[in-house]
Order: structure tokens, then C-alpha cells, then sequence
């Protein structure tokens, strides 16, 4: 995800605007505390925003070299707390992650969305999808559409309880480990009005029984709500999450 804060620089000046050129660690330490002005680095970062024994800390703003862009809270000179990560794609910024980091690393909550559109909401741990948490796949850039995965996740892959809803009707809800079916679940066959009920293992059904559905009776499956959000709602609504999940 994006370059990170470069910590090999030296040398530094101060101009008469205010601005500041050159590394935190060459300067005197007394400049760097508190809410200090634009500092520019090497290479071509910038930094805004608050320090503490001339180190990043607090709120602030980062622009990368390749033009990527990090704004929220900081803390010993690293992306930790809530914040917002924007990537520079052909000329225009969109929100890549929105939520929590401990140490440069999403972490604890919050909303990532790829290059395509596709968004994941929940839980992270050092960097991954880990915990709880919805993915969707494919689709219109808000979600119409879409394949759609809600349950759990390890190390970035989906494992544990899961439901799985495809966009041409079709759903599987249970185990899963490394991102495919694997143990007790059942597959509804939405063309076929036609269920599976059984054991799989790795994506391949092994001992089950396949059975018509009721006309009268539709599987039970959470259907995720999709809607078109505009980037200041989505940082609102992961901000709130986030700060409840740490009281």
C-alpha cells in the first residue's frame, strides 16, 4: 500500500514563508513540537500537521512522493489511529482505505476499496482481512451487481462461517477455509431451484445430498445493502465504527 515514509534524509533549511526543507532528525528537536508548518523532504514528500520530539505525532497530513496522500492521526512518526488513505490514479484521488492503523498497518476497523471499486468492510489485523468483515467482488463501482462475501476472515483469506451470495441468484452459507468451501455448508442453486446440503472439501462436494426447493421457501441469506456513497459519508460512517470499537 502506498511508499513509505521516508527515513533516510539529511539537511534542512527554513524559508521565509515558513515552510521547512529537510529531515526531522537534522533539525533541532525544539522546532519540531506541536502544530508546526509544511516540511519537505527529499524525493518529494511533505508533511502538515502536529510533532512531538521532532516526530510525527498526532494529527497531520502526508503526501507521498507518487503523490498518494494520508491524512489523520499519527503516532512516534507512524500512521496509527483513524485516518484516510487516498491514492493518486491517473490524475485523480479516491479514498483506498478508510478506518484504523496501529504502526503503518491497517489495523482494528475499516473500509478498503480497490482500483475496480470493490469494497471491504470489517474487521483487520497488521495489514489483512482478519476477523468479521464484507467483500464484494465484481459489480458496478457502488456495489450493484456484485458477488458478495459476509463472514469471517483469517490472514487476508476467507476461513471460518461465511455466506456467499452471487449476483445470479445463487448462495452458499457455511465453512469455508482459505477462500474456498470447506466442511459443513449448503449451496442454493437459484436457476436449478435446487439445494445442496452436505460436506465439501476444497470447493468440491464430497457427501451431501441435493434436493428441489420449495417454491414457498427462499434461503435464508443476508444480502448486503448497497448503495452509492460519496467519499465524506464513507468517512464518516468508518470513523464512527471505529471509534466505538475502541472504547
Amino acid at each position: 500500500m502506498g511508499v513509505e515514509d521516508d527515513a533516510s534524509t539529511s539537511g534542512g533549511v527554513t524559508y521565509a514563508n515558513g515552510h521547512i526543507y529537510g529531515a526531522p532528525e537534522t533539525l533541532d528537536p525544539a522546532d519540531k513540537h506541536g502544530e508546526r508548518a509544511t516540511v519537505f523532504f527529499p524525493g518529494g514528500a511533505k508533511y502538515k500537521g502536529q510533532w512531538a520530539k521532532n516526530r510525527k505525532h498526532g494529527k497531520g497530513s502526508y503526501t507521498f512522493a507518487n503523490g498518494d496522500v494520508y491524512e489523520g492521526e499519527w503516532a512516534d512518526d507512524r500512521r496509527t489511529g483513524f485516518g484516510t488513505y487516498w491514492r493518486l490514479d491517473e490524475g485523480r484521488y479516491r479514498v483506498e482505505y478508510n478506518g484504523t492503523w496501529v504502526e503503518n498497518k491497517k489495523h482494528g476497523f475499516g473500509v478498503f476499496f480497490n482500483a475496480k471499486g470493490e469494497r471491504y468492510e470489517g474487521e483487520w489485523f497488521e495489514g489483512k482481512r482478519h476477523g468479521k468483515g464484507k467483500q464484494t467482488y465484481g459489480g458496478r463501482f457502488d456495489g450493484l451487481g456484485a458477488d458478495v462475501y459476509d463472514g469471517e476472515w483469517v490472514h487476508g483469506k476467507r476461513t471460518g462461517r461465511g455466506v456467499m451470495s452471487w449476483a445470479n441468484g445463487d448462495a452458499y452459507e457455511g465453512q469455508w477455509e482459505d477462500d474456498q468451501k470447506h466442511g459443513p455448508g449448503t449451496h442454493y442453486y437459484e436457476e436449478k431451484r435446487a439445494r445442496y446440503d452436505g460436506v465439501w472439501e476444497r470447493d468440491t462436494p464430497r457427501c451431501g445430498e441435493y434436493r428441489a426447493m420449495d417454491d414457498d421457501i427462499a434461503p435464508v441469506i443476508p444480502l448486503p445493502d448497497v448503495k452509492l456513497m460519496d467519499a465524506d459519508e464513507v468517512a464518516r460512517r468508518a470513523k464512527e465504527v471505529a471509534i466505538d470499537a475502541l472504547r
